[in-house]
């Protein structure tokens, strides 16, 4: 199948497989990079001096957009 029918296909699907067909995607990325097992590691960390507020990344994660379009 190419690259252009599954493009047409993902369009064909409810939001909701669409949604996990994302995290499927993210999760088998993360795995590949070898990123699962810090996200695993620093989710499990119960020490809240680690932890970092929700307003806090998503400014990170803004700060990165706009770098990235820079």
């Amino acid at each position: 199948m190419s690259l252009a029918e599954l493009e047409k296909e993902i369009t064909e699907l409810s939001e909701k497989e669409q949604n996990r067909l994302m995290a499927m995607l993210v999760a088998g990325r993360m795995k590949r990079d070898g990123e699962l097992a810090e996200v695993s590691r620093l989710l499990d960390d119960d020490n809240p001096e680690h932890w970092v507020s929700w307003e806090d990344a998503k400014k990170e994660l803004d700060r990165l957009d706009e770098d990235a379009g820079s």
